[in-house]
């Protein structure tokens, strides 16, 4: 991967430099991360040692480690020194996506592809797959699931609805959470509020068809989100009230 590759020593490097540089790589090779970067520090502390391309090794050995963060801080470092350091965005927009910072890291790789590369194509459908992660975090948080929130089943009998709102409005109710902490009570303000409103969708037959044509469509677009405009002219022709589609839909979606 374009994101892999270590890079060589600096043209002034003394042999010295060169031999630890080549540890390093080896150590990055074998996937020992932890003692390459502790390679690479050691480089930056010699005589002629200290380049971008040293840094930003260290930078993708943070990256292959899960540190994050710190890969983001070292990246940075490098950038405020060159704006024009490709490698520098393209590790940092990776951390960013670890983090689930995804406009951060499209940010970064759309920098990275204004620089003008041999790696563009890369860059650019990596670029496409973080906007359909945050396309898909977006359908994530939109519609909730009704039937988790009151734990009963995808056939929704309106015995169970009822059962299970009982307890769980018992549970969560306002009033047996006044001596608790503020955040305790906000949280359980928070669940009887989902719990009500789960309640009153799933026990109204046209909210609940609707609510569940609805979520269906997300559970196959989020699935499936470059198909996202076909299933929209199927769903768009669904009677609300055509209870064995929706049966159907709903199994199709849970099996993908």
């Amino acid at each position: 991967c374009y994101q892999r590759r270590v890079h060589g020593a600096p043209k002034l490097a003394s042999q010295e430099v060169r031999r630890w540089l080549k540890k390093g790589d080896e150590l990055m090779e074998a996937k020992d991360y932890q003692r390459a970067l502790s390679v690479y520090q050691k480089v930056l502390s010699l005589p002629t040692g200290w380049s971008e391309e040293v840094l930003d090794n260290c930078a993708m050995a943070l990256l292959l480690m899960g540190s994050n963060e710190e890969c983001v801080s070292w990246c940075t470092d490098i950038l405020r020194a060159n704006k024009k350091f490709l490698y520098a965005y393209l590790h940092r927009a990776r951390a960013h996506r670890c983090m689930r910072q995804l406009t951060e890291s499209l940010d970064d790789l759309t920098t990275a592809m204004s620089l003008g590369t041999k790696h563009s194509r890369d860059i650019s459908r990596e670029a496409q797959l973080v906007m359909i992660e945050e396309h898909d975090r977006a359908v994530d948080d939109s519609i909730a699931d009704y039937t988790q929130v009151l734990g009963v089943s995808d056939e929704m009998f309106p015995q169970e609805i009822s059962t299970a709102f009982r307890r769980l409005a018992l549970t969560w109710h306002p009033d047996k959470w006044v001596t608790c902490n503020p955040e305790d009570q906000e949280f359980a303000a928070e669940q009887f509020k989902a719990v009500n409103e789960a309640y009153s969708i799933l026990l109204d037959f046209e909210a609940r068809e609707e609510w569940l044509k609805e979520f269906t469509y997300q559970q196959l677009v989020r699935r499936a989100p470059h198909t996202r405009h076909l299933i929209g002219n199927e769903f768009a022709q669904t009677a609300p009230g055509n209870r064995p589609l929706r049966s159907r839909c709903l199994r199709r979606a849970c099996c993908f």
